[in-house]
């Protein structure tokens, strides 16, 4: 909720500009992650897409379904009828599968 409450533009991760060409924050993100991973001693081992390999595995162990995860971490649904024709989960049904997550404990 932090990222949230302290937004300027709407965003969770707001104040990053996209190219013109495209409209994609992805390569801002993904270049904050960086200096951000760097200044924190983390080698080239971890990149952005650890976070979404991690929290896809934690969905799966908590047995949300594969759609549902699929939306979550950004991915495209493979069929027709939900890639194409449907709207999406709800706000409520994502929270309620993000809510199921445990990270586990490091020693």
């Amino acid at each position: 909720m932090q990222l949230l409450d302290e937004s300027t533009d709407g965003y969770l991760m707001s104040g990053l500009s996209a190219p013109k060409s495209s409209g994609e924050r992805s390569s801002a993100i993904g270049k904050r992650f960086g200096r951000l991973k760097k200044r924190l001693g983390f080698d080239e081992s971890k990149v952005f897409h650890s976070i979404r390999k991690t929290v896809a595995t934690l969905l799966e162990n908590a047995n949300v379904p594969e759609n549902l995860a699929a939306e979550i971490v950004g991915h495209e649904h493979g069929s027709l009828t939900y890639g194409l024709y449907s709207g999406g989960y709800s706000y409520d049904e994502k929270l309620n599968a993000i809510s199921k997550i445990e990270y586990p404990l490091v020693d």
